[in-house]
């Protein structure tokens, strides 16, 4: 099998492509989520498609499977109210991720929305990050 077919392959394992066939998606607990542009290679065409992520491990999936065939062009962090502080649901660009891993190997991501503001966890920060944070993902397209 050649590399693109592979890659394509492997993309397509990464979804439950039926979700298209709904008209309604239900979220019963409010929980952050992620919104992904990416750019998607198939057959020499290149096609932008959304993702929906449920999780930072599913991003981060995503992340490490970026390719010639897969690229992340821009992330948004889409918050309750309870975690941005306010009374209403917000979507934020996301201008960098970075992650600190803990002592016992734990790793938090701290996700940028402007060089003073930053979510961790269901926390909201100002400020800087910490300097050992390791940067995973800056936007292509802004």
């Amino acid at each position: 099998m050649n590399g693109s077919v592979e890659n394509e392959l492997s993309y397509a394992n990464l979804f439950n492509l039926d979700f298209l066939n709904r008209q309604v998606i239900q979220q019963r607990v409010p929980l952050p989520w992620f919104y992904a542009e990416v750019e998607v290679r198939r057959s020499g065409e290149m096609a932008r498609e959304m993702l929906f992520l449920t999780s930072y491990d599913a991003l981060r999936t995503i992340l490490a499977t970026q390719n010639k065939s897969l690229t992340i062009n821009t992330i948004f962090y889409v918050t309750p109210g309870y975690v941005n502080n306010s009374n209403e649901w917000k979507m934020e660009s996301l201008t960098e991720i970075l992650e600190f891993q803990e002592n016992n190997g734990v790793i938090t991501p701290y996700l940028k929305i402007t060089e003073d503001k930053w979510y961790a966890g269901l926390e909201v920060g100002e400020g800087s990050t910490p300097v050992e944070a390791r940067p995973v993902f800056t936007p292509r397209i802004r």
